[in-house]
């Protein structure tokens, strides 16, 4: 039986389209997952790497935020389920959370947002919210998860990316959050990657998600409207 569910597996991957939605793209993901530690000193030198082997600006696109999702971890002490804690908190500038590699949506999104632009990639950061699906025809709240993410322009279509959603690795968070539990949390991981650069699975479906679909997820993003 696993045999047949193998090759029916092949199968579709081998007949679905070069885009097709939330299939995993293993060639990129290996590639972003082996990337020599020295191109990860510099922001540019880190877009140039990773933008090398590929030929048009999506394919681009994909390999950043594959990087992105695979290496960095978001911080759950900052921003869980219950909103933002009463810890000390600041935006980082893309250069510095490409060495903490740890953050939270808007250090994901601006991060996002360089990289591409130095790849000469069109794109932004939208601000909005993360709604129940079920909730959806209703106005955002403060009680809806205000959140941050991106869209980058290819063939004149805007191709939705949310660098957070895409990955898989978090603090983690205690149920009494203090500054000190975090501070342990955050040098674990900068141990971890002094030895080795740590890398991490990625959730594909949100590279250029389908708002139609993720609702099928229970959620959606709703874009912040600005007046």
């Amino acid at each position: 039986m696993k045999l047949i569910v193998s090759a029916f597996f092949l199968f579709c991957m081998l007949i679905s389209p070069v885009y097709a939605e939330n299939q995993l793209d293993k060639y990129t993901f290996n590639y972003v997952t082996q990337i020599p530690a020295r191109y990860e000193k510099n922001l540019f030198t880190l877009t140039s790497y990773l933008t090398r082997p590929y030929k048009n600006d999506y394919d681009k696109a994909k390999a950043i935020a594959y990087y992105i999702a695979s290496h960095m971890v978001y911080d759950e002490y900052l921003y869980n389920e219950k909103g933002r804690t009463n810890l000390q908190w600041r935006a980082q500038r893309p250069e510095d959370f490409l060495q903490t590699k740890v953050g939270i949506c808007i250090d994901f999104a601006h991060l996002f947002d360089k990289m591409c632009k130095q790849a000469g990639i069109s794109s932004k950061v939208v601000e909005g919210y993360v709604m129940d699906a079920k909730k959806i025809i209703s106005k955002p709240t403060r009680k809806d998860s205000s959140h941050a993410w991106n869209y980058f322009i290819y063939r004149s279509k805007k191709i939705y990316v949310d660098t957070t959603f895409m990955a898989t690795a978090t603090t983690g968070h205690e149920k009494y959050v203090t500054e000190w539990n975090r501070k342990q949390a955050l040098y674990k991981i900068g141990k971890q990657n002094r030895i080795v650069s740590q890398t991490y699975s990625i959730n594909a479906f949100y590279f250029d998600f389908n708002f139609a679909k993720e609702k099928e997820t229970g959620q959606v993003h709703v874009e912040k409207i600005v007046k």
